[in-house]
This record gives structure tokens, C-alpha cells and sequence, in this order.
């Protein structure tokens, strides 16, 4: 019978020395310090980086040398970028601009329906409409927040779809986009993808260099 005791104790101990552990590893791990996704130090790292980026060779494009737009508009990009002037139809133009190691133009022949060309690599896109719009209308999109660009008033905001542009290759998740309502009698929009953390800082860089 003291035996048949003695091995129940032993076990008894056993066990609770167990779940004794076990409760005692619980509060060391939920007790530890959360690491943070970016540190302070990665962040410096990060603003230093893009501080440092040279704007000496970006490229200046303006809409009456490098299109058939007669609104006038420039702003500088990237020489990492390329732009193959503007589509136009009716009050509308556009201005695409393209990665330079991405861009790719495949053409197809079609007996019906002539050449049809696949561009890839596309990164921004410049709209342009004759048409103004009034601000109180955007001013109902959610995600957005009013800027004023050389004076302009305009509303700028990031949204995961596609910003109601088409035929533009989404490399990345989120796309940032500028609208400008009324410059001059004319509606504008400026859309880029933000690929990198970078390609913030050189949205930011490149609002700044917008002229009328």
C-alpha cells in the first residue's frame, strides 16, 4: 500500500513539475520584448538613402516639346525611366513612362484587325483631359488628402486598385495617384507604382519639380 502511494507521489511531482515548466516557459515568452519591424537605426539608414539620391541627371519632359498637347505642363523623372510621347483621342491625351529595363513591345499581325502591340514595363502615367472637374466630386473619394501643387489645389491618395486607368502593368501592389481638377480649364492626373520604399521619396521629388 506505501508503495502504491509512494510511485502515485512520485508521479503526481512529475507532473506538476511539468506543467510547472511549461506555464514558466508561457510567461518568459510572452514577457520578451517585441522586435519591431524596422528599427530606428534602419529607419536613419533608409531616410539617408534617399536624401542621397542624384536628381542631377533626371530628364525634363514637357507637354508642347515632347507631345502634341497644346496644355502646358512639365515636371522632371528619373533617367531610369523612358517616355515614348502621348496618346491622343478627342479632349483626351495620355503620356506613359516606362522602366527602361523593363520596357518590352511585342507586336502581333492580325489579318482583321491589324498590328496589335503588347508595351510592358510601364511605371507612371500622365492624363490629361480639356474637360476641368469640380474638386467638391473627388473630395468624396476615400483615402485621400488635398495638396496644393505650384499653386494648384489638388488631392492626392494611395489606393490598391487601379485608379480607373487601364493597360497599365501593376508591377507592384499600390499605386499612388495625383489629381489635379482644374489647371487652366484642364483636368490632370498623375499615376506612378510604388515598387520600392524609394519610389515614394521620387513621387514626392518629382510633384516638386511641376510647373504650369
Amino acid at each position: 500500500m506505501s508503495k502504491k502511494i509512494t510511485i502515485i507521489s512520485i508521479v503526481a511531482i512529475v507532473i506538476f513539475a511539468f506543467i510547472g515548466g511549461g506555464v514558466f516557459w508561457y510567461f518568459k515568452q510572452s514577457n520578451k520584448p517585441v522586435n519591431p519591424l524596422v528599427t530606428e537605426n534602419e529607419l536613419e539608414q533608409k531616410a539617408s538613402s534617399t536624401e542621397n539620391v542624384d536628381m542631377s541627371d533626371w530628364i525634363t519632359f514637357s507637354t508642347i516639346e515632347n507631345t502634341s498637347m497644346k496644355f502646358r505642363m512639365s515636371f522632371k523623372y528619373p533617367n531610369s525611366w523612358v517616355q515614348k510621347g502621348s496618346i491622343d483621342g478627342g479632349s483626351i491625351s495620355s503620356v506613359p513612362f516606362f522602366d527602361k529595363e523593363k520596357y518590352l513591345e511585342d507586336c502581333n499581325k492580325n489579318n482583321s484587325i491589324g498590328e496589335q502591340c503588347l508595351i510592358k514595363g510601364q511605371i507612371a502615367y500622365l492624363y490629361v483631359n480639356n474637360n476641368d472637374e469640380d474638386i467638391n466630386t473627388i473630395n468624396k473619394e476615400e483615402n485621400k488628402h488635398e495638396v496644393i501643387i505650384n499653386g494648384y489645389k489638388g488631392i492626392l491618395r494611395i489606393n490598391d486598385s487601379q485608379l480607373g486607368i487601364k493597360n497599365m502593368e501593376y508591377i507592384g501592389n499600390s499605386k499612388i495617384e495625383l489629381t489635379l481638377p482644374n489647371i487652366n480649364g484642364h483636368f490632370v492626373k498623375f499615376i506612378m507604382v510604388l515598387q520600392t520604399e524609394l519610389d515614394r521619396f521620387i513621387f514626392d521629388k518629382i510633384l516638386e519639380t511641376i510647373k504650369f
